[in-house]
Parts: C-alpha cells; structure tokens; sequence
C-alpha cells in the first residue's frame, strides 16, 4: 500500500467464525515470515458468519512474529496432554483471539499504524 511518498507491506490472514484462531506452518527453518522490516504490517481479519463487521487487527509483522515466538517456547516448555514433551519439530503455529485478547486489543482497528 502506498500513500504519497509512504510504502508499506501488508500481510492478510483471515479466519471465519466459529473458528477462534489464525493458524500458521513455519517454513522448513521454523521462520514464518521472511524479508520482515519496519515496513511490514500484519492484518488478522475474523469475518463473521452473518452480516456483521469483520474485525480487524492490524500490527507491525515483527510484533506478530516475536508473539507467536513467545507463545511456541511457552507451549514447548510445558508438557502435552498426556505428560509428554511437545515435539519440537511441530510446524503449527497460531493466535487465538480469546486466548491472546490482551496481546491483540490494541491493534483493534489500529489502521493508525500503517502511518498512511
């Protein structure tokens, strides 16, 4: 997106209702995102079943990707179900609007951030 003489990248990832997260595969280097810089901005968009408003959450792809890395040590620290360790080689990876709430709150219709 461009704005006089403003550029910036923008990333889209979608979920519908009733789903609650976004979910992601890490690249074979565990990397989900690449040629990230201050430029690059994600939007998660919930569009819901009915004729309601879609919600919006737009953030600098860098606070994304350092969230989602915080969340996967927290999950690998931390045994399975059944007791076991989480298998570190899992390419899966995600944020859930209710569980992450209080991370995504203030990207809530940020469309400021673009800085467009």
């Amino acid at each position: 997106a461009t704005s006089d003489n403003s550029a910036v990248k923008i990333r889209v990832k979608t979920k519908t209702e009733p789903h609650d997260t976004w979910q992601w595969n890490a690249k074979n280097d565990g990397t989900l995102f690449h040629n990230v810089d201050d430029s690059d901005f994600s939007i998660l968009v919930h569009l819901p079943e009915i004729e309601a408003m879609p919600r919006y959450y737009i953030m600098p792809t860098e606070r994304l990707d350092l969230k989602i890395k915080e969340k996967r040590v927290d999950w690998l620290s931390k045994p399975g179900r059944d007791g076991k360790p989480h298998d570190p080689n899992k390419r899966h990876r995600t944020i859930s609007e209710k569980n992450d709430s209080a991370f995504l709150e203030p990207f809530n219709n940020a469309w400021h951030i673009l800085g467009l």
